[in-house]
């Protein structure tokens, strides 16, 4: 077995739906990807670090939305709490790594029945 297949047997046990196992899945082997092109050798879980995280974050949110890096963001604290369990980490690696704040959406337009309410 792969330290990816652990991680979404992990994922199942912890009665995560299909498609978030899928999502989380998905985003570590990307992360996973973008490390190799960094330093040139394959991603092993005890190679999860901060410094690497932090980077990673100021390149992903250049390119995505806020609520694409917040889903990004918990499939690694996942991939983390995974790897703390294997004793693969032992220090959080996601430390000074942060969610990116979403927009509030603008007020939506009162309908006739709202706007009747006001007077």
């Amino acid at each position: 077995m792969t330290w990816q297949s652990d991680f979404s047997i992990h994922l199942v046990e912890q009665g995560r739906s299909p498609k978030t196992i899928e999502a989380y899945s998905r985003m570590i082997v990307q992360y996973a990807q973008w490390f190799k092109e960094l330093r040139g050798k394959p991603f092993e879980p005890s190679m999860f670090v901060a410094p690497d995280l932090r980077e990673y974050r100021t390149v992903r949110t250049q390119q995505e939305k806020a609520a694409t890096w917040n889903l990004r963001l918990a499939a690694l604290k996942a991939f983390a709490m995974f790897a703390a369990l294997k004793g693969w980490v032992h220090t959080d690696p996601l430390l000074g790594v942060l969610s990116m704040q979403q927009q509030v959406p603008a007020p939506k337009a009162l309908n006739t029945q709202e706007f009747r309410e006001l007077r």
